[in-house]
Formats: structure tokens, C-alpha cells, sequence
């Protein structure tokens, strides 16, 4: 349980997102990442699946970013119950000052995705 948690909270991270996006053809093997991990961890697949769903949204900011920070910043702009923002509030907290991603909250922000915002899934077979 140990390394499932651990993995899960890699995969699931800011830093590791932005990281793995800046790489040449980061985003396709982050994206087919989170399709092994829920199919291999199937306790977090929700959770998983909510965090691949924010990568399928901010897709394009997140492949080039107009800063080094935009990769926080969309994150802490989705709603207070959004995995990812909670996994992030979560991992800043036990951070230095020094080391935590400079944000600025919106306290007026929507609490709810809008419904036709794109969500990515993996096909269960090729296509």
C-alpha cells in the first residue's frame, strides 16, 4: 500500500506534471502514466481519473507554458474540491516558503467545472 500511495502522489503531483510536460513528447507519456496507473491501482482510479481529467483540460497551457508557475496556477484555480487543487494545497503545506510554487488565489472562482470541458479517457483497446 506504501508504494501504491507513493506513486499515486508522484503521478498525481504539480511538480511532476510540469516536469514530465516540458519533456518532448511528455504530455502522450503522462497521459498513457495515468491510464496504467488506474488500470494497476484500481483503489485511487477516481482519484486518478479527476487528475488525468485536469492534464486533458489545460493540455495546451500545460505543453507550453507562458510561465514557469502557469502549471500551479491552473491548478490552484480549480474548485476547492478538485483532487489535483486538494492534492496541491496538501503538498504546499509541508513545503518552505522557499520551495512552494508562487500562486495568487481567486477567492471568487467557480466551483464547478463547466460541463462541456473536455475530458480525456484511454481507449481500452487501439484504435
Amino acid at each position: 500500500a506504501g508504494d501504491q500511495e507513493r506513486s499515486v502522489d508522484e503521478l498525481c503531483s504539480v511538480d511532476y506534471i510540469a516536469a514530465k510536460m516540458a519533456m518532448f513528447g511528455g504530455s502522450e507519456q503522462l497521459l498513457r502514466e495515468f491510464a496504467r496507473a488506474i488500470n494497476k491501482f484500481p483503489k485511487s482510479g477516481k482519484a486518478l481519473s479527476q487528475v488525468r481529467a485536469f492534464v486533458g483540460r489545460s493540455l495546451e497551457s500545460l505543453r507550453a507554458p507562458a510561465s514557469p508557475t502557469l502549471p500551479a496556477q491552473l491548478v490552484i484555480q480549480e474548485p476547492d474540491h478538485a483532487e489535483i487543487r486538494v492534492r496541491f494545497k496538501a503538498s504546499e503545506s509541508t513545503r518552505s516558503a522557499e520551495e512552494t510554487w508562487d500562486t495568487m488565489e481567486w477567492p471568487r472562482r467557480p466551483q464547478m467545472l463547466h460541463p462541456c470541458q473536455l475530458t480525456i479517457r484511454e481507449h481500452a483497446m487501439g484504435i
